[in-house]
């Protein structure tokens, strides 16, 4: 034998046992089966390709036509039982304490206007609130709608684990 193969002590001739078991475990391990033939002679699909053109997919700074911003109205002050706002008209919103949790705080229609108002529980200063879809009610939108640009209000914001809102207002004191 050569000498680096040599197994003189216990921690060598441990190590030599191994590297014979992984040796011999390896030659033994059956050789993989070829995958089976096609049943039938058509070909696979064609790999999908981009399209020739430069047209970008429609994404989330389209234009849309009349669009109304979920906005709420602020200043917001501690101690207010109403909320007010902008949305499309037609949505089911809700209005929820997004500092605790997404507790919620109130919800209503928005009116053939685009207006809502929102009787809530009196707000505590320096919370913040947040204005979510509860449903897309008869506004005519799909709910992916109201993620486009058009539709976001200035403080839209996701909240991990708590959500996302079209848009939220520090309650001020």
């Amino acid at each position: 034998m050569h000498k680096h193969l040599q197994c003189n002590n216990l921690l060598g001739h441990l190590f030599c046992s191994l590297c014979i078991l992984i040796v011999t475990a390896c030659s033994m391990a059956p050789s993989p089966t070829p995958l089976p033939e096609s049943s039938t002679s058509e070909p696979y699909p064609p790999l999908l390709t981009a399209p020739a053109s430069n047209v970008a997919y429609p994404g989330l700074k389209t234009p849309i036509p009349n669009a109304v911003r979920f906005e709420l109205d602020r200043p917001i002050k501690a101690g207010a039982t109403l909320v007010t706002g902008s949305a499309p008209a037609g949505v089911v919103i809700n209005i929820v304490n997004v500092t605790l949790m997404g507790e919620w705080l109130g919800n209503g229609v928005v009116g053939d206007d685009n207006r809502f108002s929102i009787n809530v529980t009196p707000l505590l200063a320096k919370i913040r609130i947040g204005l979510e879809i509860a449903d897309i009610g008869s506004s005519g939108y799909a709910v992916e709608d109201f993620f486009n640009d058009a539709f976001l209000g200035p403080e839209s914001r996701n909240f991990p684990q708590v959500g996302y809102y079209l848009d939220t207002a520090l309650v001020e004191p």
